[in-house]
């Protein structure tokens, strides 16, 4: 375990990471949302109690990359976190499905890439450490084009994490395992918004491979 006691952790990303959270962030202690976010801070409690982290939700939902730009200063460099947890790109993704049309809000690979390595260059050097974790969607057909699409932002979120040394959170692998073995259903009525189950396996590999030793 890397954490420290009393570090601090923000989250940020999309729907997926926001579940409801609660609006201004740090009113309730309880006000993390219903998603991985809340999972998280039940597990670390349970699994190191010695450890007293606080944890920040700043998750809104439908953000893409673009959308974190505009708010980096004020909703993650401004809190003076120690740890950033990052997971966007399902909605990057998605636009080019349910919105084709709409050329403004696409967000290409190039604009995934450059915007997430000026986000991480801006960061760094002010936290302990960033946590990537990659996007998903919830289908056990490797043929699902939609699927493919997310594994190449997912990809493409990856590598740089090995170019800054950040850890990196597989999510569409840990995903991947447990479907194999029960499918989709279990996980997620739409493929792209978790439920309880899916929450947990998110939290668990963001435990074992964003905080462990």
């Amino acid at each position: 375990m890397i954490l420290n006691n009393k570090d601090t952790i923000l989250m940020i990303g999309d729907s997926v990471t926001d579940s409801n959270r609660e609006r201004p962030v740090g009113r309730y202690p309880w006000g993390l949302g219903n998603g991985y976010v809340s999972y998280i801070d039940a597990l670390l409690g349970y699994l190191y109690p010695d450890i007293d982290q606080k944890i920040v939700n700043m998750g809104i939902a439908g953000d893409t990359i673009r959308d974190l730009k505009y708010r980096w200063n004020s909703d993650v460099i401004s809190q003076n976190p120690d740890w950033v947890s990052i997971m966007i790109g399902i909605n990057d993704v998605w636009r080019h499905f349910d919105q084709p049309s709409d050329h403004l809000s696409l967000i290409s690979p190039v604009e995934y890439a450059t915007t997430i390595n000026t986000l991480i260059k801006r960061t760094i050097h002010h936290v302990k450490g960033i946590i990537l974790m990659s996007p998903f969607y919830i289908i056990a057909s490797l043929d699902n084009v939609m699927r493919q699409e997310t594994l190449y932002y997912a990809h493409i979120m990856e590598s740089i994490s090995i170019r800054y040394k950040t850890r990196f959170v597989h999510t569409q692998a840990w995903l991947d395992a447990y479907m194999s073995g029960t499918g989709a259903k279990r996980l997620s009525n739409d493929g792209v918004h978790p439920n309880p189950l899916t929450n947990m396996i998110l939290a668990n590999a963001w435990i074992h491979e964003g905080m462990d030793g």
